[in-house]
């Protein structure tokens, strides 16, 4: 898992829902770069699209169930090594 790819599912653990170009704002990066980081994230099952039901050209990211699992196993690791320093 790449430092983008974990940032990403930080934000969506923290906000819910996020649309891309919110992402994209947040991290600083380009649309297409969050799409790319999304496709990946997408295919392993940790987070999904949705699209908006007043909108359909609004696409939303939410983490699946599997991602919050990864993100709770992410911030107990994180705990972890500040214990130990």
């Amino acid at each position: 898992m790449t430092v983008p790819q974990i940032t990403l599912l930080q934000l969506l653990s923290r906000y819910n829902r996020l649309k891309v170009c919110e992402i994209s704002e947040m991290m600083s990066i380009k649309d297409s770069t969050t799409s790319r980081i999304i496709d990946r994230l997408e295919d392993g099952k940790l987070v999904t699209r949705l699209r908006s039901k007043d909108d359909k050209r609004v696409v939303f990211i939410e983490l699946t169930k599997e991602g919050y699992t990864v993100v709770n196993n992410l911030k107990k690791i994180s705990m972890n090594l500040l214990k130990l320093n």
